[in-house]
């Protein structure tokens, strides 16, 4: 979808200003690719939309490590293996070990076992119970 930013509050408006000047080469097939939305990693234009404005927001964003798209922190659940090498659901985002993000849907967890992509990135074997604990988190707190 188009990206665009939101009004959170009363604020006093500011007169601000901003300038970016960018110059890019690239060959005329991949201008193509990119105005057709045929780029097999996802939509190029969304995605620099986005991170232009998480930039001007300093909202911290990370990817899924199922679908691969960047979402703010915050919408994702934090899967970490602490230094005692277990693997468990961080809701503080700040447990020591390893992590690795995935999307609050069922469905990119089932991708995410499908593709073993937690396993790898957290570079561990990761037990049944483990992924049918996570299904339940979701269940109750995510989308399907």
């Amino acid at each position: 979808g188009k990206a665009s930013m939101v009004d959170i509050g009363d604020k006093p408006e500011t007169v601000r200003t901003a300038v970016a000047v960018a110059r890019l080469k690239m060959k005329p097939e991949t201008v193509l690719l990119i105005k057709e939305n045929k780029i097999k990693k996802g939509d190029v234009l969304s995605c620099a939309r986005i991170a232009g404005i998480m930039a001007a927001k300093k909202t911290p964003m990370r990817m899924c490590v199922a679908c691969r798209e960047m979402k703010p922190k915050r919408e994702l659940i934090r899967i970490v293996r602490t230094p005692e090498n277990e693997i468990c659901a961080d809701t503080t985002g700040r447990a020591a070990g390893r992590g690795a993000y995935i999307c609050k849907s069922q469905a990119c967890l089932e991708k995410a076992i499908k593709i073993r992509a937690l396993e790898r990135a957290l570079d561990k074997k990761i037990d049944e119970e483990v992924f049918q604990r996570l299904q339940k988190e979701i269940g109750a707190g995510g989308q399907e």
